[in-house]
Formats: C-alpha cells, sequence, structure tokens
C-alpha cells in the first residue's frame, strides 16, 4: 500500500488502504509509476471495485483519491509510462475501444482524456519520454519515433522502420538515439532523422566534456566520440576491455574493465581525467568561468548568474547523464525552470563551443 515518510520511524505511516485486505488474499493495491505533477504524487493503483487506475495524493488519507475510472469495471486501464511535461501528465491507459494508447490529465482543466491512438487495431508500448525543440518526443513499440506538443493534431510520428529504438540523448542542438545498436539522429523532422555515417555498432550514452560518448560493447567493445558536428573519433582503453555498461558521475564516464595482459577488473573513467585509459585525449573538462546559481536548493526556478556568459551555452543532465535542458547565455543574470522535472541532484555545465568551462550541482527539492 501506498506509505510516507520524513525520514523517521515515528514519521513513517501509511497514507491510504487503498485495496483493504492483505497480501494472501490478494488484496493490496501495488502504487507503481510514481510521477511529481501539479503539487501532488501521481501512481497507477488497483482497488477491488475498479481496477488498476490512475490516482493521485496530496500526501494525506483524504487527498488520496483515483483520478479517472479509465476502463470502467474491475480490469482497469493498467496505467503506465507516467511523465509530467509542460503542465500535463501523460500516461499509457488500456480501453476496450482503443487498447493500450497514449493519454493525458491536464493540470489547467483537470481533464482526463485520450490523447491519441498511436497504433490502430493494436496496443502502444511508449518508451524514452525526451523534452526536445519544445515538443516531447517518445519511442513507440521499439520501432518508431514519436513527438507532440500535447495536442492530438500536434502528436505525430517522427520515424518508422526503426528497430529496438532506445537511449534518447539531447546533444548539439539535436536529438540521439539507438535503433538496433547503431547511432541515429535527428533533428525533429522525418527526413532529419537519419543514420550517423561511420557510427554503426554504437548507441549514445551521455555528454562528456562537450563530445557524445557513445559504446559498442556487442559490436566493437570499444567508445566512440561524436562531436555537435558529427565528426567522428573512436577510441579505445589501453589493454583495457570495458564490461557492462557505463555510468556517468559529474563530468566523467565510468566504467569497469578489465586488464587484457592480467585479467584484473578495476574502474576506469574518460573525462575529467585520463588516468588509466589512454588514448583519450582532448576530453578533458577545463573549468575556468565563475558563475552562481540561487536558490540552490531550489522548487526548479533559479537564477544562473556570472559575468562571462559571452558565447556561452549551458546544458543541465541528471544523475542518469541524460541532458533536461539546454539554452543561450544572453546576460549576465539567465532564469531557468525546470520545474517539470522530477526532485533530485543536476549538474549545470557551461560549454563554449564544445567545450566544458564550467560546472555546478543544483538540487531541486
Amino acid at each position: 500500500e501506498l506509505w510516507v515518510t520524513d525520514g523517521t520511524p515515528a514519521g513513517s505511516k501509511l497514507t491510504k488502504d487503498i485495496y483493504p485486505g492483505n497480501r494472501f488474499q490478494s488484496a493490496y493495491s501495488g502504487p507503481s509509476y510514481f510521477t511529481a505533477f501539479n503539487q501532488k504524487l501521481y501512481f497507477s493503483a488497483s482497488d477491488s471495485i475498479h481496477g488498476l487506475e490512475l490516482w493521485m495524493s496530496d500526501g494525506s488519507t483524504a487527498g488520496t483519491v483515483m483520478v479517472s475510472d479509465i476502463n470502467t469495471g474491475i480490469a482497469g486501464s493498467a496505467p503506465d509510462a507516467l511523465y509530467a511535461y509542460k503542465g500535463k501528465l501523460y500516461f499509457a491507459a488500456t480501453t476496450a475501444a482503443n487498447g493500450h494508447e497514449l493519454w493525458t490529465t491536464d493540470s489547467a482543466t483537470g481533464t482526463t482524456a485520450l490523447l491519441k491512438d498511436l497504433t490502430a487495431g493494436g496496443n502502444s508500448l511508449i518508451t524514452e519520454y525526451t523534452p526536445f525543440n519544445g515538443k516531447l518526443y517518445f519511442v513507440n513499440n521499439g520501432s518508431e519515433l514519436w513527438s507532440t506538443d500535447g495536442t492530438t493534431a500536434g502528436t505525430v510520428l517522427v520515424k518508422s522502420g526503426l528497430s529496438s529504438a532506445s537511449r534518447l540523448a539531447l546533444f548539439g542542438g539535436k536529438l540521439y538515439f539507438e535503433s538496433l545498436g547503431d547511432l541515429w539522429v535527428s533533428d525533429g523532422t522525418t527526413a532529419g532523422t537519419l543514420a550517423v555515417v561511420g557510427a554503426t555498432g554504437f548507441s549514445p550514452r551521455f555528454d562528456v566534456s562537450g563530445k557524445l560518448l557513445c559504446f559498442g560493447f556487442s559490436a566493437t567493445n570499444k567508445f566512440l566520440l561524436c562531436d555537435s558536428n558529427q565528426q567522428i573519433n573512436t577510441i579505445a582503453a589501453s589493454n583495457v576491455s570495458p564490461y557492462g555498461d557505463i555510468v556517468k558521475f559529474g563530468n566523467a564516464a565510468y566504467f569497469e574493465g578489465s586488464s587484457t595482459s592480467g585479467g584484473i577488473y578495476a574502474l576506469y573513467r574518460i573525462g575529467e581525467t585520463i588516468t588509466n585509459c589512454t588514448p583519450v585525449s582532448g576530453i578533458e573538462s577545463v573549468e575556468d568561468i565563475q558563475f552562481t546559481v540561487y536558490p540552490n536548493p531550489t522548487v526548479g526556478r533559479f537564477v544562473l548568474e556570472t559575468t562571462a556568459y559571452q558565447g556561452k551555452h549551458i546544458a543541465l543532465s541528471n544523475t542518469l547523464g541524460q541532458t533536461v535542458y539546454t539554452q543561450t547565455l544572453s546576460n549576465s543574470q539567465t532564469p531557468i525552470d525546470i520545474s517539470h522535472q522530477p526532485n533530485g541532484l543536476y549538474f549545470i555545465h557551461i560549454y563554449e563551443g564544445n567545450k566544458v568551462v564550467g560546472t555546478q550541482k543544483i538540487a531541486i527539492e
């Protein structure tokens, strides 16, 4: 069931018993897909009458209620893939008429409705929501790239015929992703959504020191660097075989590797230094300008202040290394709004061209 905590035993309590009974009677609501939206917590949960539906909570028992009985009856609509963006909560839900398709709840009107039937006569599997160029992009059924402006008419297919599309990443003003293990790039148009030449067998990870780091574990077992002009360089750690996935922390990428000479597993890094990972020249971060952000922590709206703003732009990334916001600096005080993003820690990178010249952390609470 749904519980709440302030971090102490005494402050940890049941919010609401949505499905009365106990687990041995299969009587539990199974809350999942928690998403902060419109000053409340939205989630998928089941009760004994409506089945699995969309719920919301303000943290109180009385304020924990079902949003909408989308699919009337005990079968429920099984909401999943929840994502808050620009005053709307996007999610997928099931009805007998349309199958599992894209729905929204509008914070302005409180209306919950089908946005678009993406897969006529079938079900949609929606993943990889990513804001880009003022719209929300996402993958459907692993084979299609879509975008939406929040309206039915403005929800359009960008590219079909993809395969196992995933890992959407913003870099250099474009949207990169993986399709069948190969690197693709999109400017938001169908004609401008193409496989990156020379990047077969690579998939994007994240921005490291002003370049897009890509990895080809199954195909080439080495790294690829792509700049904003899509100039490709392949690199490999000297005498090191990368193992598993790559994680971003700060302004560097970390991975587990084994020495091909001694078979010893160790932690390796690309980015802030090139120690124990060569040749990886020319991608160190250079932090040489001062800037402040306030308030910090923030509720999502803050100001970035620096006197060295000319010719600079910023990119904010989350702890997964995903870029969530970009903006060109045009004056000494730049207001920034990422209140649509989940609470947590974010990294602010200031760029001069493709070079990182400043980094700070900011927390959304």
